[in-house]
């Protein structure tokens, strides 16, 4: 018995002995299964890193190129159009408005006499359409080149320097100043220094072109209605000029300032289209001066000063301008006959409010002419003051941060062409010309929009005695 079970236990440890061995065998495989197959991942992992590494290369390179394409593309000309179109309903009742001799300006009018049906137009139109060129020819030199479609002329046309340095050959960091040589916005004001792309309203002010339903007579009449509406223009201020345009401005971070200075032509003499002469006739009447009669150079200075700590208040300018314009009639003018000038001031302010969603602003111009008059120089001639007050209101904004930019816009001004009629005209006074304009105004993107304006007229405050005369504009402008 005990030999038996002698015989089964060293059986048993037999089988135990080979089941371990057994086992053991199978790890080893296993762990060369795994051996073999760690290798292939160990070579690939080293691929990856290598493609990694040639990826990154290749990205460089590509970063260097493009780099490279886009300072060759800012050397390319960059080109923008321009169009308005535009529905215009314009509306005047014919009348002729007298003086009354001796009289107060608030009665210098008689009541509006009608003479005959009302006069006017309506239909679409394209009041303005240009092309511009504009590059690049190193860091601190840029060129520029319009063409107006509507006048058939070239506009702000010329050489731009920036980043000149205050004193030559030292470098004053960023105290520096700009130059531009061509033709472009003189210094003057607000409004004549913006193009008609970035105008808040569909016309300018009056004092600045905007359309005008009276014309300034002669004595005995202050106005009347004109029936070339549109070509009735008051320019107290013009736009463009051709000569040299200085600019310095600097930030101090809670304010700056901006000094501007030009040295031009006769204001009155913009060239005109296929003109290349000094003897042109800048409105084509046949009786404008031009640099034939008129040789002596027009000064014309700006100087404004911005404050941005105002709580409240995102936009916070004012500014002064003057302008000297020489008018002489006769060439090369050294004593008083002949020589005639104009001394026009102005004044202007922004006030943006990024709290109330709403921008307030508006300008002052007075212009003298003077005249030889009996031998003694600068008589005063005639003396024009006007102003106008301007809002433009974003509701949405309160209501959404996001909100598409639509304005509510609101515009008073008010003219008078001749304040001293008085001293040229005994006995009478000149009327005073006033303008009410609202309008919508969405601009969608960049510079495109859609806007409506309505304005009313009045003479002396009365809107009464100008009923029916008003002008309706529709406009689409497009701009890329």
């Amino acid at each position: 018995m005990e030999k038996s079970i002698r015989t089964l236990a060293l059986a048993g440890l037999a089988a135990g002995l080979t089941l371990a061995g057994t086992a053991r065998a199978d790890e080893a495989a296993a762990d060369s299964d795994k051996a073999v197959k760690a290798a292939p991942v160990a070579a690939t992992s080293t691929d990856q890193t290598d493609a990694i590494e040639e990826l990154r290369t290749s990205l460089a390179n590509l970063t260097g190129q493009l780099n490279t394409l886009k300072a060759a593309n800012e050397y390319l000309p960059q080109v923008h159009v321009l169009a308005v179109f535009e529905y215009a309903y314009e509306r005047y009742d014919s009348v002729t408005l007298y003086t009354v001799k001796g009289g107060p300006q608030a009665n210098n009018y008689a009541a509006p006499v009608q003479n005959g049906a009302p006069t006017g137009a309506a239909g679409f139109f394209v009041p303005t359409s240009e092309v511009e060129l504009d590059g690049k020819i190193n860091k601190w030199a840029d060129w520029e080149l319009k063409y107006t479609f509507a006048k058939n002329a070239i506009e702000d046309t010329g050489l731009k320097l920036h980043g000149i340095s205050l004193l030559p050959g030292v470098d004053t960091g960023n105290w520096t100043w700009d130059l531009k040589v061509g033709d472009f916005r003189q210094a003057f004001g607000n409004e004549p220094q913006t193009g008609t792309s970035d105008l808040a309203f569909t016309q300018r002010a009056l004092m600045f072109g905007g359309y005008n339903p009276l014309a300034n007579t002669a004595a005995g009449t202050t106005y009347t209605a004109n029936s070339a509406w549109p070509a009735s223009k008051s320019f107290f201020v013009g736009q463009r000029v051709l000569g040299l345009f200085f600019t310095q401005a600097h930030d101090f971070g809670p304010a700056g300032y901006t000094a501007q200075f030009n040295l031009v032509n006769d204001t009155e003499n913009e060239q005109t289209a296929g003109d290349t002469t000094l003897f042109n006739d800048a409105k084509g009447n046949g009786v404008d001066t031009d640099q034939s009669a008129d040789n002596a150079f027009t000064e014309i200075g700006r100087f404004g000063i911005n404050v941005n700590v105002i709580p409240g208040i995102s936009t916070f300018k004012v500014g002064g301008s003057e302008i000297h314009n020489s008018n002489n009639t006769a060439p090369f003018a050294v004593g008083p006959a002949g020589q005639v000038y104009e001394d026009i001031q102005g004044a202007d302010f922004t006030i943006e409010s990024n709290v109330a969603h709403d921008k307030v602003w508006g300008e002052w111009v007075g212009a003298n002419k003077f005249q030889d008059v009996s031998g003694y120089m600068g008589q005063l001639k005639n003396r024009a003051e006007g102003w106008y007050l301007s809002d433009s209101f974003q509701p949405l904004l309160f209501f959404w941060k996001d909100a598409p930019k639509v304005e509510l816009l609101a515009r008073y001004e008010n003219i008078n062409p001749n304040l001293v009629a008085t001293a040229n005209n005994p006995g009478y006074v000149a009327s005073t010309e006033q303008a009410i304009t609202t309008g919508i105004k969405w601009t969608y993107t960049g510079k495109d929009f859609t806007a409506i304006n309505y304005t009313v007229y009045g003479i002396d405050g009365n809107f009464t005695s100008m009923a029916g005369t008003e002008l309706l504009a529709l406009s689409e402008q497009v701009y890329f």
